[in-house]
């Protein structure tokens, strides 16, 4: 009998297999791509968002705001009063906060909190460019006025059919996912002109809430700074205690921590003086170590060196780090002068 070229069974199931694997892992680069789009697309509308707001408060110049100088020089809440040779208190400037949420304060932490610790020296305040009547802590709906200046409204939501609203009374449905606030800090609290700027993102943000919701941020004011939980020197370390009543803490790499710290300056000429830390930090590592009665001490390493630590010798500062979660990306635009 004649034997005719082919390939055997084998070879075919072989050649089969061969190209099984191959089809795996083309098939497997397409979700990778998808997210990596995802990011990519994320990080490009932040940095438009960021541009937008760095461009939006130098044009409103938001740095001489009534609001935002009050909450610099005198925020008020049993805080000392500032030295003009000192900086000053941080302003943050959240409207979408300030309605959404029922507390005004930035990383509030629960009592108690001891004799003269104040709840948090970074108050967050409105601006008279988005203020068109006092804005009442809990409202609920952010009027349109202040998504117009603070979110980022380029999505616009189609139907089915492919088309958005085609009712005049109804305006076209966005996406409102990313939003921004602004964090403002004199670097001399006497020097009107030079104020430091940095534009915080959010996304996803809840835009709407009940009076009474808890804002996305996390303050903790048992936080030890550029040293791991057993004492040793790092630069770089953030660490904190989480009890149990408060273990649901979204804590990863990537999150981003705020230095909320209070320092208290000694009397001089019998007057007080004091000041607030602002400082924006990713954390790159976060360790999670058993603490005493099912408590959490977590080991944040964070991205760049902590600026202020330790402190002078004879400075009182309350340490206070914020976990803050819906945050995705910090710019900070450096001393800007004032027109």
């Amino acid at each position: 009998m004649s034997r005719r070229p082919g390939s055997t069974l084998i070879e075919v199931l072989v050649a089969i297999f061969i190209m099984g694997i191959g089809m795996l892992a083309i098939l497997a680069l397409f979700p990778l791509g998808a997210l990596s789009m995802a990011q990519a697309i994320q990080d490009d509308r932040t940095a438009h968002i960021a541009a937008n707001a760095a461009a939006a408060a130098q044009a409103l110049d938001l740095r001489n705001d009534p609001e935002v100088v009050q909450a610099m020089i005198a925020p008020g809440g049993g805080l000392p009063g500032t030295n003009a040779d000192l900086p000053s208190y941080p302003a943050y400037v959240d409207p979408i906060g300030l309605q959404t949420y029922g507390a005004n304060l930035v990383g509030v932490v629960p009592p108690p909190l001891g004799p003269g610790v104040p709840a948090s020296a970074i108050p967050r305040t409105a601006v008279a460019a988005v203020r068109t009547a006092p804005l009442s802590l809990g409202g609920g709906l952010v009027s349109n006025k202040i998504l117009r200046w603070f979110a980022f409204l380029e999505d616009i939501q189609f139907d089915p059919r492919g088309a958005g609203s085609n009712l005049p009374a109804v305006p076209l449905q966005r996406d409102i996912s990313l939003s921004h606030a602004l964090m403002f800090r004199r670097p001399r609290s006497g020097d009107p002109a030079v104020v430091d700027m940095a534009v915080v993102v959010y996304n996803r943000r809840p835009i709407t809430a009940l009076l009474g919701l808890t804002p996305d941020e996390y303050g903790f004011d048992n936080a030890a700074f550029n040293q791991d939980s057993n004492g040793t020197p790092t630069p770089n370390m953030v660490t904190f205690n989480v009890p149990t009543t408060r273990a649901n803490v979204p804590l990863r790499p990537g999150t981003w921590l705020l230095d909320a710290s209070v320092t208290l300056v000694p009397s001089v000429a019998n007057q007080k003086y004091g000041y607030a830390n602002a400082y924006f930090y990713r954390a790159v590592n976060v360790t999670a170590v058993p603490g005493p009665g099912g408590s959490t001490t977590y080991e944040v390493e964070v991205g760049t060196p902590l600026r202020g630590w330790p402190p002078p010798p004879g400075i009182t500062v309350i340490p206070r780090i914020v976990v803050m979660d819906t945050v995705v990306e910090v710019f900070e635009k450096g001393t800007g002068r004032t027109p």
